[in-house]
């Protein structure tokens, strides 16, 4: 009643029989589970460091002559990225533009982040 029905190959010089047959249905893991919506499935979610850094790249290619003429920029991400920001990386960033501000908002996922200019 097996719908994976086995298929054997050849006895080896070792005599060793190998067997093999296709996976028909998912495994119970699947069955009850589903993919993580924080991390997509992988596992892991990015570190505060590596989300700083992509937000860093992004105003660098938003603002690429590092001037912001007369443009505010307020980027609100989760709120503990913003807390590592303000304590080590505001002179970073602040060489960008003076008029950058980072609003923390712990409803925000630590990979999401938005970049305004107002």
């Amino acid at each position: 009643d097996d719908p994976g029905k086995p298929e054997i190959q050849k006895i080896s010089k070792l005599g060793l029989v190998e067997m093999t047959r296709k996976k028909e249905e998912k495994s119970l893991t699947h069955q009850i589970s589903m993919v993580c919506p924080y991390c997509d499935g992988r596992g892991y979610v990015k570190s505060y460091e590596t989300v700083i850094g992509e937000i860093y790249r992004d105003i660098k290619e938003l603002v690429p002559d590092r001037k912001c003429r007369r443009q505010k920029i307020k980027v609100v991400a989760n709120l503990h990225v913003v807390s590592l920001i303000e304590e080590q990386y505001l002179k970073i960033f602040s060489s960008f533009c003076d008029q950058i501000t980072f609003e923390g908002d712990d409803m925000f996922h630590v990979e999401k982040y938005t970049i305004n200019f107002m």
